[in-house]
């Protein structure tokens, strides 16, 4: 009876480890179709608040128009849970153009969460999703708010580091894509629509 509850025993505590690993492997799977380019409607808005000539105030709300936002992987692996990001919000309306964002994502048990250390009040979870790596489309919504987002891949790459560089000089500081198109052009695997422009 003993010898039959040892092996029960690690039979279970083999069950459990392939368990855990399939979930690994889940969350390292979605995170390699988050990770690259994405463009589309991330649900993003702000409150701007301000006084009139008469010294009323006044809150608005503006919603953007479009989010154009970046996943990296990992120490530049593909196959990775975990990593960081930059988005672009961009806005038809009120007194800016675009807000800017750097945020940590990571995938546990299947749940995406992203992390904004700047701006700590948009940190939240995207419950709910469904990404196809065949078509490009990640569909979703935010914890909390209950957002409901859709965005297309724009571009996948094959050598994260190069592109970390290129992108940090070139593309963020002045979305100047235009100084580093070849570069970019050599690191992209799978351009849908690569580099979108948004509104001028």
């Amino acid at each position: 009876m003993k010898t039959i509850s040892k092996i029960l025993g690690v039979v279970f505590a083999a069950c459990l480890v392939l368990s855990q690993t399939s979930c690994v492997d889940d969350d390292e799977k979605t995170g390699s179709i988050l990770s690259g380019e994405w463009f589309g409607d991330f649900g993003m808005c702000y409150d701007y608040t301000y006084r009139t000539h008469r010294g009323d105030t006044i809150t608005e709300t503006f919603i953007s128009t479009d989010t154009h936002i970046i996943f990296y992987p990992k120490k530049g692996s593909k196959y990775a849970d975990s990593g960081y990001g930059y988005q672009y919000d961009y806005y038809r309306y009120g007194p800016y153009e675009y807000k800017y964002y750097y945020f940590d994502w990571r995938v546990d048990n299947g749940i995406i969460s992203l992390n904004y250390p700047v701006d700590d009040e948009l940190s939240t979870q995207i419950l709910d999703y469904r990404m196809d790596e065949n078509i490009g489309i990640f569909i979703g919504r935010l914890a909390g708010s209950n957002t409901k987002f859709t965005l297309r891949k724009v571009a996948e790459y094959s050598n994260w580091e190069d592109l970390n560089t290129i992108i940090r000089n070139n593309w963020l500081p002045s979305y100047g894509v235009e100084n580093s198109t070849q570069e970019v052009d050599d690191a992209v695997v799978k351009p849908w629509n690569k580099f979108v422009t948004p509104r001028e």
